[in-house]
């Protein structure tokens, strides 16, 4: 079952927005976190499909938070709430976020949206039993646009994103870019999970790689 994790530093707001989600239960667990360092703590232990953060936390920022998150599990698609509605606010979301959710919202349309959103995360497909080298020639001929998680024997991870075939971000644990995909290549057959990613997560993952 997909985890979804909320990240709010007022303890009534998780609890409404949990309460109002056990509905959902069977097509989703609702996780909760009353700051950025339990949110960081529960992506660590669990993986986490989607994160609705709010903005204005103590300790660590709903900005430093997504920030963590695009690096460190680009996979985990993302939602923003807060109560600041200023251009000033807007400008600074990152482009990897696909929903701004103005407080107050209506609750009683957040459990289809968030549906909607992990079905669109629904994983395409498994592959097994290849070399990573085999497939990035296979995805290169076809020039594929994908994104797909790699898991190797030793359950090390990486992720792979490539537009038309051409590798446009990479990350294998600690390593990045260039380095990871030799790593990658390196280590011989896995399992490759491919997702589908919306525009923005698109937009991010290529900017992050050029930064």
């Amino acid at each position: 079952m997909k985890n979804v994790l909320i990240v709010d530093d007022e303890i009534a707001v998780l609890s409404l927005l949990k309460h109002s989600l056990i509905k959902y239960r069977s097509e989703f667990k609702v996780l909760t976190a009353k700051n950025g360092n339990e949110a960081k703590s529960i992506l660590s232990k669990k993986p986490v499909s989607l994160l609705v953060t709010d903005i204005i936390m103590p300790d660590i920022t709903g900005f430093e938070l997504l920030e963590y998150v695009k690096k460190k599990y680009p996979a985990t698609l993302c939602y923003v709430m807060t109560a600041y509605n200023t251009t000033e606010i807007k400008k600074k979301i990152p482009h990897h976020v696909i929903e701004f959710l103005k407080k107050p919202f209506s609750i009683s349309k957040l459990g289809p949206k968030i549906l909607k959103t992990l079905k669109q995360d629904t994983p395409t497909g498994f592959i097994s039993g290849i070399s990573a080298a085999t497939l990035l020639l296979m995805l290169e001929k076809e020039k594929r646009t994908c994104l797909f998680e790699v898991t190797f024997p030793d359950n090390t991870k990486g992720i792979v994103y490539l537009i038309n075939g051409v590798i446009q971000k990479a990350m294998y644990e600690s390593l990045n870019g260039e380095n990871a995909v030799r790593a990658i290549v390196a280590k011989g057959k896995a399992r490759f999970w491919f997702k589908p990613l919306t525009e923005r997560m698109i937009e991010s993952l290529v900017t992050t790689y050029q930064s």
